[in-house]
């Protein structure tokens, strides 16, 4: 069976799906944008429309797309230059058994949908995030054109897929609000590869280098954008200049800059930007920071989000400290691998991080908790298994057996 796995930003998730279907002898292709985000430069030649190559022992085809920086017009372009380069090259491949389409942005994902439609085949909608309503609540705007087509793109991909993969119980409750067929809708988490994060965390000299061996170092990694509430951060490392408490914002983003602004004006001397790194780097910081940030804006949608992180800081073996209130802090709390405060609220943030400070012992239970946790409900490799039997069943009799 031939199977593509369709998303422009494809990384670990998708990765560790093919080598899934590899194993059980099926042929895989991931087809994703050759502009990476971070660190922001170009799989293969720049200019070429397609370009095959093997990822994690997984082929690859990256489609060609302009490169960005910021959430504007370059953004919008480049999305919709995947989504048109997809379809065009898409249309003279040799034809699969199976589309699984991801919503990272709705337009690549229902194009994928419409081959599926046009082969005859099988199509998976994965929904990472309730398109447009997400950006309805952001906005605060639903009366604008764009927010229409999204809207009956959304209706015309849950219509058309065989069956509906949400990442989050949130967004698998909202879907079904809106389907005829809820019994299509089905939850399967982000996962962690644990074979990517020991228990013991390597060594590193990234502490030392910044003169913070001394310090109770609290850490954000991951994207830096406006809904990441990291102001908050900011201010509290300035409250905390003097506890011996340091905060780190690792990663890239368009509200980076902001960011640093904010910290010159308050004249933070704790607060520490380090740029992108990758993968296997980024859970070297986790692992050796300790606490782990997890900020979210007090808007409803954010209540349904499972950021990618969550899993990763879980995976750490270090306490998160949750700002925020729905299901990540839900899952925060049933892991016991971490404190959950309300969002936005600088006072208990400061509070938490000096009480975690002041208690090393519950901070290892809080590290241990989480690890168990995730070991148990977002091991990336028994969550391969079911997206497999999924695919297969659904190519054996068209239903969904999962």
């Amino acid at each position: 069976m031939r199977v593509w796995l369709v998303n422009q930003y494809a990384g670990v998730r998708q990765t560790g799906f093919g080598k899934e279907l590899k194993k059980r002898g099926h042929e895989v292709l991931i087809w994703r944008s050759n502009f990476r985000i971070r660190p922001g430069d170009f799989l293969g030649k720049k200019y070429l429309l397609w370009h095959d190559t093997i990822q994690s022992g997984i082929p690859l085809r990256a489609i060609a797309t302009c490169g960005y920086r910021r959430n504007d017009l370059k953004r919008a372009f480049n999305m919709f230059q995947f989504t048109f380069h997809f379809a065009l090259v898409a249309l003279f491949s040799k034809k699969p058994d199976v589309i699984l389409g991801s919503s990272p942005h709705l337009p690549a994902a229902w194009l994928a949908c419409m081959l599926a439609k046009l082969f005859h085949i099988p199509f998976i909608a994965e929904i990472r995030d309730l398109w447009p309503e997400s950006l309805i609540q952001i906005s605060n705007n639903n009366r604008s054109l764009l927010f229409k087509i999204l809207g009956w793109m959304e209706k015309s991909l849950y219509k058309n897929s065989k069956s509906i993969l949400a990442l989050t119980r949130g967004i698998e409750n909202g879907i079904r609000k809106k389907v005829t067929s809820p019994e299509k809708v089905l939850f399967l988490p982000n996962g962690v590869s644990l074979a990517e994060v020991p228990v013991t965390p390597p060594p590193d000299n990234w502490r030392r280098e910044l003169s913070l061996d001394d310090q109770f170092v609290c850490l954000y990694a991951g994207a830096v954008g406006p809904n990441n509430a990291l102001d908050l951060a900011v201010k509290a490392a300035k409250r905390l200049e003097k506890q011996n408490v340091s905060i780190i914002i690792l990663g890239d983003g368009p509200a980076k800059e902001s960011l640093v602004a904010l910290a010159g004006d308050l004249e933070c001397t704790n607060m520490y930007f380090i740029p992108w790194v990758e993968r296997h780097e980024t859970f070297t910081y986790m692992m050796n920071a300790d606490a782990l940030l997890l900020l979210f804006l007090d808007i409803p949608v954010a209540e349904g989000a499972i950021p990618n992180k969550l899993q990763n800081y879980l995976a750490s073996c270090k306490p998160i400290i949750c700002a925020g209130r729905g299901e990540a802090a839900d899952i925060v709390n049933e892991a016991q691998g971490g404190v959950v405060i309300p969002p936005g609220n600088l006072e208990k943030l400061v509070e938490t991080i000096l009480w975690l400070k002041d208690n090393p012992d519950k901070c290892k239970d809080l590290s241990r908790q989480g690890r168990s946790y995730v070991e148990k409900y977002f091991n990336q490799d028994k969550l391969a298994v079911s997206f497999v039997d999924l695919v297969e069943s659904l190519k054996e009799n068209g239903s969904c057996n999962f």
